[in-house]
């Protein structure tokens, strides 16, 4: 008679051929000692997993007969529990399928020798071998038995499945791993597995804490010195204490307040409420409990360095000597120093003179006097306004050219080429009028700003600074004298000073400057451009996976517009104040801004100019070559004094013509008028008589 016999091994491992080779050889002296029974072994590649095993390992035992399954398993190794697993499982489903007949699991741990682990093994199946097994007693045996699931052991108790469960703790180091002990809901953690599966005290007691249990057996990854730390995330019972600093420089930032035969306190300001919209949006509930503190800020992190805050919330810039040992979030606003100067009214005595530089004021007298000689030149020849002595000319003219800056002019113009000179001019004087009267209207009505950095520095005045870092930033990079720069505590402190004269500027972070000339803004003016730091941030212990969240957090309020309504809110200078907010001086009006149009002015004016005096020119040649003056043997000296003179007044020769005054009464004037009209009629009633003559 021969008995099939199934086995289920990892042919690739050194187990699971030292396994084969004890079954095989087991197997053999079975047969060579029995003369009535035989012996057959199936084997079956394990294959790294245990269901596609089963399956097989069930195909096998339906194709062979096989009766009995079985094995030699090491419990305490990895691939002797698959070994089993797979074994449980085949055995399984072929019962499930076979109505006719089931199969018998064998299975011995394996010892110290795989010989004698096979042939016990071999030996039990065949014990059970032929054996009939009702459902009763199938019940009852798997009622019984005890083995290794997928999710871990499986026993029966009182007919039900035990669903109590100990958990190994180990550590893994490496490649390896070490045991360390047990753990059961009922009796925590032990280094005896009695005492985790029974209750039984071991020398240490029932109740080991965790950290007696692994004391001196725990290496951290990393071959770490110290021990890694863990983080407990703040309860309803054990929420997180957050410090606030009690001294903050302004109440907009960091505001306390008392609350009336109480011990409670009321946290609020900028810095506070940011913090509570980060928590708003937090994916989780985060309990937290403030406390004052009124050390300096330094002192502050400290304290969330060592433990004794869980984090620190206000107006604590992140700068790089705090950095190495907490954990600073995303800044949640800018953070730098502004100079902030008293407003001062300007010395009104020569005002009027400000609205243009030196090189403007120049530059409009010297056009204002060269188109006074251009319309000088143009009209006082023919234009009786613009004769007479040259004292009345030249003071008419400059009346003229004066006055049409304001449009007073009453003075008529004759030549076409004036009247071109003259529009350009007026073009010019608009602008130079509109411009000036707006400048100097701001200048009038918005006070300005006298001093600078470098001016501070070089008059060593004296300027006040809170924090001793920006004290020694102040000193050490802006180059001021220790002696200069005066410590400030709080925003009285910047008030008293600026009033006692103690102080000429004060340093202040952007933040504290913003509120400070929101509160003063017709006292104090924020001056100059920042000196960036690092930005205000919440602070956490070092490590502290809650920062993290934060700085994503403080991202979406600044995204969502959430942040920017804060200090909207709480620093933003208001209405009345932004109309007269400045950060530097009105700029004057330069010669810069207006020298193309002083060029078109000047242009306009040489063009007309130049074309009345070829006119003239080529009038005087014309009379030259008509013999109306003296002849070509006149030397050049007497020819160029009658070209002045007939430049001067047209004349020729001994021609003279009565000099006119501007200041003839219009009667005079119209009487000259008159006799010339009459003895030019009278010139050319002689001619048509002559000609009559004639005929």
């Amino acid at each position: 008679m021969v008995t099939n016999i199934g086995g289920i091994i990892n042919h690739n491992s050194r187990i699971g051929k030292e396994q084969k080779t004890a079954m095989d050889i087991a197997v053999h002296n079975f047969n060579k000692r029995s003369t009535m029974h035989n012996l057959a072994l199936h084997y079956h590649k394990l294959g790294g997993d245990p269901l596609q095993a089963a399956y097989a390992g069930s195909v096998v035992a339906a194709d062979n007969m096989v009766t009995n399954i079985g094995g030699i398993i090491n419990h305490n190794s990895r691939i002797g529990k698959e070994q089993k697993t797979a074994m449980d499982i085949a055995v399984h489903n072929f019962n499930k399928r076979s109505t006719m007949h089931n199969l018998a699991l064998h299975y011995h741990k394996l010892g110290g020798d795989p010989l004698q682990a096979a042939y016990a093994a071999i030996t039990a199946a065949m014990d059970r071998d032929n054996k009939t097994f009702t459902s009763d007693r199938l019940l009852d045996s798997l009622l019984s038995s005890s083995f290794a699931g997928l999710s871990g052991e499986i026993h029966f108790e009182d007919g039900r499945l035990s669903y109590q469960s100990i958990y190994r703790v180990i550590n893994v180091f490496n490649m390896t791993y070490n045991k360390l002990g047990y753990w059961s809901p009922d009796f925590g953690f032990s280094k005896s597995l009695d005492v985790a599966e029974y209750g039984k005290n071991d020398s240490s007691g029932k109740g080991n804490t965790f950290l007696k249990l692994v004391d001196g057996f725990i290496k951290p990854p990393g071959d770490l010195k110290r021990d890694p730390e863990g983080w407990t995330m703040p309860s309803l019972e054990n929420p997180i204490i957050i410090g606030v600093p009690g001294n903050a420089t302004s109440e907009n930032l960091v505001k306390i307040t008392s609350i009336k035969n109480s011990a409670e306190k009321i946290y609020s300001g900028f810095c506070i409420r940011v913090f509570e919209e980060v928590k708003r949006i937090l994916d989780y509930d985060l309990p937290s409990r403030y406390v004052e503190f009124n050390g300096t800020y330094d002192n502050l992190v400290h304290n969330v360095a060592n433990k004794t805050f869980g984090a620190a919330v206000g107006d604590v810039t992140i700068l790089a000597k705090r950095w190495s040992d907490v954990e600073f979030t995303e800044p949640f606003t800018e953070s730098g120093l502004l100079m902030v100067v008293p407003v001062k009214p300007a010395h009104k005595a020569w005002i009027f003179l400000k609205p243009f530089t030196v090189e403007m004021w120049l530059a409009t007298g010297a056009v204002l006097i060269y188109t006074m000689f251009v319309v000088w030149f143009l009209e006082h020849r023919s234009n009786p306004e613009f004769g007479g002595p040259w004292k009345d000319q030249l003071g008419n003219v400059l009346w003229f050219t004066f006055s049409s800056l304001f449009l007073a002019h009453r003075e008529k113009i004759q030549s076409n080429y004036t009247r071109v000179v003259v529009v350009v001019w007026l073009f010019v004087a608009l602008i130079l009028t509109q411009s000036y009267t707006a400048s100097l209207t701001s200048m009038l009505t918005i006070s300005q700003l006298q001093p600078s950095v470098e001016s501070l520095k070089m008059s060593n005045a004296t300027v006040g600074c809170g924090a001793n870092f920006f004290r020694t930033y102040v000193q050490d990079v802006l180059q001021y004298k220790p002696e200069n720069v005066m410590p400030m505590h709080n925003e009285n402190d910047y008030l008293r000073s600026f009033e006692n004269g103690s102080i000429s500027a004060a340093f202040l972070e952007i933040p504290y400057a913003k509120v400070f000339a929101n509160k003063y803004c017709r006292k104090y003016r924020v001056y100059g451009s920042s000196y960036r730091f690092g930005g205000f941030g919440f602070v956490f212990q070092k490590g502290s996976p809650i920062a993290a969240d934060f700085s994503k957090a403080i991202l979406q309020l600044m995204e969502d517009g959430t942040l920017k309504r804060l200090e909207e809110e709480w620093l933003t200078p208001s209405a009345e104040c932004r109309n007269t907010q400045t950060d530097k001086n009105i700029d004057v009006l330069s010669f810069q801004s207006f020298w193309g149009l002083y060029l078109f002015s000047i242009a306009t004016s040489s063009i007309c100019f130049l074309l009345f005096l070829a006119k003239l020119l080529k009038s005087f040649y014309h009379d030259h070559e008509s013999g109306d003056i003296h002849g070509s043997d006149e030397n050049v000296w007497n020819k160029t004094v009658r070209l002045a003179r007939y430049l001067y007044k047209a004349e020729t020769g001994n021609q003279r013509r009565a000099p006119t005054s501007s200041r003839e009464s219009p009667h005079i004037r119209n009487m000259i008028r008159l006799s010339k009209f009459k003895k030019r009629k009278n010139r050319e009633n002689h001619f048509l008589f002559i000609l009559d003559a004639e005929r």
